[in-house]
């Protein structure tokens, strides 16, 4: 019973926790970075929803933006390197097996910045860190759900 509580109480803090240290941090940066996030955020939405379509899921999504600088912010579209993840989702539920798998083990995305970019899939949650010099993110994140599900 509890092992199932774990991946709910994941989502919930993805939900509540990381969007008020996000607010918090958002507040600190200059209003130029604030709407830059703005419109990630809500460039997101498309690909959140045409993933959760293609897989019969309704994956939650967050960005942990605490690894961004405000120049990265202002100069980058940090949205359209996380719209991969989403992408290599729907790729991977191209199949009724692949959806499956999919909906059994992933229910959020959280896409943040590192300087080495990184994949996991942790108690439900798939976290993709990109960095800006490697290319083909979506091969690789569908790469890594391919052999983690």
């Amino acid at each position: 019973m509890v092992t199932r509580l774990l991946p709910a109480l994941s989502i919930l803090l993805i939900a509540c926790v990381l969007p008020l240290a996000e607010a918090a941090a958002q507040d600190e940066r200059p209003l130029s970075v604030r709407r830059a996030m703005a419109k990630a955020e809500e460039s997101m939405k498309t690909a959140q929803a045409s993933a959760s379509r293609q897989c019969g899921a309704d994956f939650a999504f967050a960005f942990d933006w605490q690894g961004f600088t405000n120049d990265d912010l202002k100069e980058k579209r940090a949205a359209s390197y996380c719209e991969a993840a989403f992408s290599a989702l729907r790729q991977v539920c191209y199949d009724d097996l692949g959806s499956q798998a999919v909906r059994a083990r992933v229910e959020s995305l959280v896409c943040g910045f590192s300087e080495n970019r990184l994949v996991s899939l942790e108690e439900g949650i798939l976290r993709f860190d990109l960095n800006f010099t490697d290319s083909n993110n979506q091969d690789f994140v569908r790469s890594f759900l391919e052999d983690a599900l």
